[in-house]
């Protein structure tokens, strides 16, 4: 590995007043919309593009912008291009990406934009999950319609969609988000999804090679640590430095009283809950199979207050790390509930939000007066140790090594380390007669001890292995 992030302890050894907090995004900005027609703002995470439907005539025009405020170019959605024969019973409904259906004023399709630097073929770049086809396949109908698809596109604009790239075969949909990525560490695409519609868990379906899908597995399921009735509406994904996945879980937070009298519009479907508050919540894994949710007290985005955009409900529609080392969040922020119609509110109650976290910023360890705690035993392969921390004008964090045995190395104590101040995502950890970890007498099972007080520290760099385990050699990561 060569990041810890400080999710949870199972990398520390020992510690001694120090506390974990998993902090709030920051929210940014409100995205007002383009027009009184266009519907919501949307970000092309493929581009780094705003989007908005400047008309809906003749296949519609986009209006773009760079920063979602000033709007100064415009341009036909892209055109979509089927490759293979449709399946039974299905016909073609969209000839453009994105599209425009009557009645959503602009919404997209479910599964966003993802830019895609592992594939070696240069036409793939950017991936979406579509739902393209009309279905009459049940009685009911899918709510997308069909079979599920990846579209492929080298620009985020043109699409393609190989008929071979079906990673959803069910016969109704699965109505969340969607969202396809590659997880670096399994070397896998996958699609975050739902077993089926309705079924409010978050699930998974994974392929090598965009062809062979599994079926969708259950990887979130709500306990009874979530509060009452609370559902999992989606959790778009994030692959952070090749070293972790992330998820932002929005949770339901459903209506114990519910009638069918509540519903409006919705009574076709009274045999699900619909009525509740919609927030998000982080989810981590290691892998990108199995997947943990920290504190529950913890919320990731937090609704607003009553009257604003995004004070009913959330959802977290995909994850970015922008071009200054901040982690960005783009959101649908709803001024009602779920459940509620929308499109009584000015601007159909909906607005595109922008959520930021400080680089490494998903938790951070701080103490009560001087903390202190150790890494378990690690193989060092370099010699550079970076941390990502925030002491202020008054804090100070120090670093020591030691063998397995927990004896400090000579030139590597805490009295010889140069404090760390001010606030650092990479500070460098050097000592008075050492610049760097180079001249460890022992490479092998040491740990890094850290005292600390008045500071934040999100996250420690080193590439190394893990030695704790009864292994002949160690382990690349946990």
């Amino acid at each position: 590995m060569k990041l810890f992030l400080f999710f949870d302890d199972y990398l520390i050894d020992s510690k001694q007043d120090v506390v974990r907090v998993f902090p709030a995004a920051t929210l940014e900005h409100t995205f007002p919309h383009y027009s009184s027609k266009s519907g919501i703002t949307h970000y092309n995470v493929a581009t780094k593009k705003y989007e908005a439907w400047d008309s809906f005539e003749n296949g519609g025009i986009l209006a773009v912008s760079d920063d979602g405020i000033n709007w100064n170019s415009k341009r036909q959605p892209g055109k979509l291009r089927l490759i293979g024969d449709m399946p039974k019973g299905c016909s073609l409904r969209r000839e453009r990406l994105p599209y425009d259906e009557e009645g959503l004023k602009g919404d997209r399709w479910h599964g966003l934009e993802f830019y895609d630097k592992s594939d070696k073929d240069a036409s793939r770049r950017c991936k979406c999950t579509i739902w393209p086809f009309t279905s009459n396949i049940t009685k009911e109908g899918a709510i997308e319609g069909g079979p599920s698809l990846i579209a492929c596109s080298p620009d985020g604009i043109d699409w393609t969609v190989d008929m071979r790239h079906q990673w959803f075969r069910g016969t109704m949909g699965s109505d969340t988000s969607n969202n396809i990525f590659y997880n670096p560490i399994t070397k896998m695409w996958q699609v975050v999804c739902r077993c089926y519609n309705l079924d409010r868990r978050i699930a998974i379906v994974e392929s090598p090679d965009l062809i062979n899908w599994t079926e969708p597995r259950v990887i979130v399921h709500p306990e009874e640590t979530d509060g009452p009735c609370t559902q999992f509406y989606g959790m778009p994904p994030f692959a952070y430095e090749d070293e972790y996945l992330i998820g932002a879980v929005a949770y339901v937070q459903t209506s114990l009283g519910e009638k069918i009298a509540d519903l409006g519009g919705f009574t076709s479907m009274s045999w699900s809950k619909w009525l509740g508050r919609v927030e998000v919540k982080l989810a981590y894994s290691y892998d990108g199979r199995g997947w943990w949710r920290p504190d529950r007290r913890h919320t990731l985005l937090a609704r607003t207050e009553p009257g604003t955009y995004g004070c009913g409900s959330i959802y977290c529609k995909s994850i970015e790390m922008g071009d200054d080392g901040k982690i960005n969040f783009y959101s649908k922020g709803y001024l009602a509930n779920h459940g509620i119609d929308n499109f009584q509110y000015p601007d159909d109650g909906k607005r595109l939000m922008k959520h930021t976290l400080r680089h490494d910023g998903f938790c951070y360890l701080e103490t009560r007066g001087w903390g202190y705690f150790s890494t378990r035993p690690l193989v060092l392969k370099e010699d550079e140790l970076t941390i990502n921390y925030n002491a202020g004008n008054v804090g100070s964090v120090k670093v020591q090594v030691s063998d397995f045995q927990g004896k400090p190395m000579s030139g590597y104590t805490f009295d010889d380390c140069i404090p760390l101040t001010g606030d650092e995502v990479y500070g460098k950890v050097m000592w008075k007669k050492h610049k760097n970890l180079a001249d460890l007498p022992v490479k092998e099972r040491v740990r890094i001890e850290f005292k600390f007080i008045d500071a934040r520290i999100y996250a420690l760099r080193v590439n190394c292995g893990l030695w704790f385990t009864n292994t002949p050699k160690p382990i690349d990561r946990i």
